[in-house]
């Protein structure tokens, strides 16, 4: 597991990567924050075996024990974004994730307002769970990813109108 702090750098990049790609054309919704958590469990497992054997009665007898203890830590930030400006940057797996996923959201937000009877968006969210895998990687869950879900990190977009939060 590396550093909490190089992941919560990494994932504030890409987050800023993916609202200016999204937000360049100026279309409506804007996201209104972004909430990143952060977790890590420590998993320590101890334990053991023994047997006994006592040939002149015909006693063979195996036991053991395990116990694991588990250590969690929780990191969470909710940001507020400021004007958005235009990056070219790399495009990262949790970057076109986050991009779809709010692009998903424009078009229902688009079509609810479409036809009667008429929505309009109050709130909206987009929460993607990865893993930081042993290269150092952000690696996306779900949807045919690889990554196990033990210790999920999210990061959640919240789209809506500013001002009625």
């Amino acid at each position: 597991m590396p550093n909490q702090s190089i992941l919560m750098d990494e994932v504030i990049r890409q987050i800023k990567v993916a609202i200016a790609e999204v937000q360049r054309d100026g279309s409506k919704p804007t996201i209104s924050k972004a909430t990143i958590e952060l977790k890590h469990i420590q998993s320590e497992k101890v334990g053991g075996k023994w047997e006994v054997k006592i040939p002149f009665i015909d006693l063979n007898t195996k036991a053991g024990a395990n116990q694991t203890n588990q250590k969690t830590t929780s990191i969470k930030l909710v940001l507020k974004p400021l004007v958005s400006k235009s990056m070219g940057v790399e495009h990262k797996p949790l970057t076109n994730e986050l991009i779809s996923a709010i692009a998903a959201i424009k078009v229902g937000v688009t079509t609810a307002a479409d036809t009667p009877p008429y929505f309009e968006l109050e709130t909206a969210e987009a929460t993607i769970l990865f893993n930081y895998d042993q290269d150092g990687e952000i690696e996306i869950l779900g949807f045919g990813g690889n990554a196990k879900a033990s210790a999920a990190h999210s990061v959640t977009l919240t789209l809506g109108d500013a001002a009625s939060e």
